[in-house]
């Protein structure tokens, strides 16, 4: 007979370090989800869904009734957020937005990590001359906005309309008569989390499934050489990583189709109903004065004043404040030093409308 002991193959000694690296996985995932028992709070698809806007198409809104905190894992803020009915971020239900001033708008006009106070829509209301009705959601664009303003009773006006237009992702090629057309055909959508082709989409998963990976982002994100690390590999995105500009030889055409369609929202409304677009900058021109934001802006606003739109561009007051003070530190929006400079620009515009 043999004295040779037996030995584990090396395939089993590999299955049974990713069984043993599976069940610790799975562990930690529950512990966590105990311990740590706010760890959705990073998931903005908690508040934020898909509502129909009868007749024209399915738009991105918030989800009715949602009433929760919402955090970025980096610790820029933890907010409140309270949906109203029709999916919008507003103490009153719709209802309430006849007579009011409309602030149409995506993200930044929505309030991205301020609290609802503290939004340029509330803070119009602080004049007490003005009551302003919030009509915004994140993810949205000037087509988004065309379906926005039917979202009101078609019996109801605004006293006056303000649109937010984010210059880093408002502004493209359009064709919104085609692309609402395509959302009227279109079956709702049922996630903001998409499909896993993108590192970006199977992060937005994670996010919402895993209180581990929120636990490791939350954690890793605030230790310096691994955060750095992480940037480096394309896992993070850098601090206020800009989006690029467009090519010079679209601009032109870029800045037409943009005051072209925002001429078909302005065309929604009587003509009386005093109408403008609150520019808002780009982070690279407040921040250094970039020239191609510049060039950019200057032919956006060249085309909505040709065709008889008011514009209010408070980039100035961004660069005496300063970029530091009117923005979070990580994430791309405004703070509520960011918000006030916006609503004091919207005030002086009203008070020249309405005086």
């Amino acid at each position: 007979m043999s004295d040779s002991k037996p030995t584990k193959s090396f395939g089993g000694a590999i299955a049974a370090t990713l069984i043993g690296l599976v069940l610790m996985i799975v562990a930690a995932e529950i512990l966590l989800r105990f311990f740590l028992p706010n760890w959705q709070e990073f998931y903005s698809g908690r508040f934020m869904g898909f509502v129909e806007v009868p007749g024209h198409g399915y738009l991105r809104l918030g989800k009715p009734k949602f009433d929760g905190y919402f955090a970025q894992n980096n610790g820029d803020f933890r907010i409140k957020i309270r949906i109203n009915g029709s999916g919008l971020r507003n103490a009153e239900p719709l209802s309430a937005s006849d007579g009011q001033i409309w602030v149409i708008g995506d993200s930044m006009t929505f309030g991205w990590g301020v609290e609802r106070r503290e939004t340029y829509s509330e803070l119009i209301e602080v004049s007490q001359k003005f009551a302003a009705y919030n009509l915004a959601a994140p993810g949205n664009d000037v087509c988004a906005y065309q379906l926005m303003s039917y979202m009101p009773p078609r019996d109801f006006e605004p006293k006056a309309v303000v649109v937010g237009l984010v210059m880093e992702n408002d502004v493209m090629k359009y064709d919104c008569e085609a692309e609402n057309k395509k959302k009227l055909s279109a079956v709702k959508p049922t996630s903001l989390s998409g499909s896993l082709k993108s590192l970006s989409e199977a992060k937005k998963l994670a996010t919402e499934v895993s209180s581990l990976y929120n636990f490791l982002a939350v954690t890793l994100k605030r230790v310096g050489v691994v955060n750095e690390l992480l940037i480096r590999s394309g896992i993070l995105k850098k601090e206020h990583a800009y989006r690029a500009n467009p090519e010079k030889s679209d601009r032109p055409q870029i800045a037409i189709d943009t005051a072209r369609e925002l001429n078909v929202l302005r065309a929604r409304f009587a003509k009386s109903i005093p109408f403008a677009v609150l520019i808002i900058p780009t982070r690279s021109e407040i921040k250094s004065g970039d020239a191609d934001s510049r060039d950019m802006r200057l032919k956006t606003i060249d085309e909505l004043k040709a065709r008889g739109l008011n514009v209010i561009d408070p980039l100035e007051a961004f660069k005496d404040r300063g970029f530091e003070k009117t923005h979070f530190p990580h994430d791309g929006h405004w703070n509520p030093a960011g918000h006030q400079i916006a609503a004091d620009h919207v005030v002086r515009w009203l008070n020249t409308k309405f005086e």
